[in-house]
């Protein structure tokens, strides 16, 4: 059976240019980002770790984060020596662990180990091995002290393995154990995103969602747009982000339909704020009752731009009457000459 190690690098192009510079490089003591030109905006590339703990995301732009930053440093952006860098790096990492390396763009390395790890005594070893390589070489954002909570761990047997083995198994039972309300937001999301992306940590993005969106009910309500902007998004993360929304519309729908509206008012103002609270656009919606003020259908009959919304009357209208002809078919009224009153 095939096995492939997938290297990510997340501090990659700070550590590049750090590591190029040499004693000329900023420093690490006051937080970095690199700036590069999408358009005629200025925005953020890459943020060091002391960036991204004040708050500092890919994709920002840069005069809000020196407006957040005093003194932030801003460096330009070279996505070229990037690329180059990446290259010499897959190369180095062949002639020393596996002759099947390929570059993953723009802050990775797929490695094929099939048949190399018995070179390096066990998969372990060799996963050791290559972690000790790229932190002599300066990645280190790999060091055992740099990762959360991070280190090498070694069972009865003295084998050692990354601090991270086994995280989504122990977070899951965690959650099945005891529930979600000991767990930060960043947890709850890592859980919904381990559907979405195989085999990596997922920390990191969950973070970048969080400071991005605010909050769960930012993350969850955001367009596809804004969540693609994110580093490290893709459309998967999307599609599990509107499942959770789909699954809490449904609920807050289903505890409200067919019901008083007078009776279940609260449940009604949850509803709509479940549906509505965190849209990027403004929304009208009718919520539609019979005559016992039951609720009978809601739905959103237009959308309009983030300050406006056009409402037509003579679409509730229409659809009121097809409402009600569903409720109540049969034959439509008719009336002879014989009715009519002078």
């Amino acid at each position: 059976m095939a096995r492939v190690i997938s290297v990510y690098l997340p501090l990659w192009r700070i550590d590049r240019l750090r590591r190029q510079a040499g004693e000329a490089a900023p420093s690490p003591e006051a937080p970095l980002v690199l700036a590069g030109r999408v358009g005629n905006r200025r925005l953020v590339t890459a943020a060091c770790e002391l960036a991204q703990e004040l708050g500092m995301s890919v994709g920002m732009p840069v005069s809000k984060a020196q407006a957040l930053v005093p003194g932030l440093q801003v460096l330009p952006h070279d996505p070229a020596t990037d690329a180059a860098s990446l290259e010499r790096l897959a190369l180095w990492v062949l002639q020393r662990v596996s002759p099947v390396v390929a570059v993953d763009p723009p802050d990775g390395l797929v490695i094929d180990s099939t048949g190399a790890d018995h070179l390096h005594g066990g998969e372990a070893a060799l996963l050791e091995a290559l972690v000790v390589r790229l932190v002599m070489s300066g990645m280190d954002r790999l060091k055992p002290e740099a990762a959360a909570g991070g280190r090498l761990l070694r069972d009865e047997r003295g084998t050692a393995r990354p601090h991270y083995w086994g995280h989504r198994d122990r977070l899951r039972t965690r959650f099945l154990e005891g529930g979600p309300a000991a767990m930060p937001d960043y947890e709850l999301l890592e859980l919904l995103l381990f559907n979405a992306i195989a085999k990596i940590d997922v920390k990191p993005l969950a973070n970048r969602l969080l400071a991005t969106f605010g909050d769960l009910n930012g993350v969850i309500a955001a367009s596809e747009h804004r969540i693609l902007q994110v580093e490290g998004a893709d459309r998967w993360v999307y599609l599990q982000l509107r499942i959770v929304d789909a699954f809490a519309q449904r609920m807050a729908q289903a505890r409200m339909l067919q019901r008083d509206v007078i009776a279940s008012w609260d449940a009604l103002i949850s509803y709509c704020r479940t549906c509505m609270a965190h849209r990027e656009i403004e929304q009208f919606r009718v919520i539609f009752l019979d005559r016992k003020n039951t609720v009978i259908a809601d739905e959103a009959l237009s959308h309009g731009t983030v300050s406006h919304v056009p409402v037509f009357p003579r679409e509730v209208a229409k659809r009121a009457l097809e409402l009600r002809q569903c409720r109540h078919p049969g034959p439509q009224p008719s009336f002879r000459r014989s009715d009519a009153k002078p």
